[in-house]
């Protein structure tokens, strides 16, 4: 997942995508096969435990298309200059 949505980020940076976010529904349905979604759950487990634990993806509603739906932003992480630290 972290992969999938870092590469839409940096392809967004090379004007390759339109937004700097992705759906968090397509990126499920482009790792999971309609046929397999009793993993259901471990899909469940896997978006808590990012919204949890990784600072490095931001959750966010916006309006696509004219449907509101939550995506995935990829933040780069913030780098320290030697005054902050």
């Amino acid at each position: 997942i972290i992969d999938v949505v870092q590469d839409h980020y940096v392809d967004w940076e090379q004007d390759m995508e339109r937004y700097p976010y992705v759906g968090i529904l397509h990126v499920r349905d482009s790792l999971i096969p309609p046929q397999s979604r009793r993993m259901k759950r471990v899909w469940d487990r896997a978006v808590e435990f990012l919204a949890s634990n990784e600072s490095r993806i931001q959750t966010e509603s916006h309006r696509v298309a004219g449907e509101d739906m939550l995506v995935w932003r990829w933040t780069k992480p913030s780098s320290f200059s030697d005054s902050e630290r």
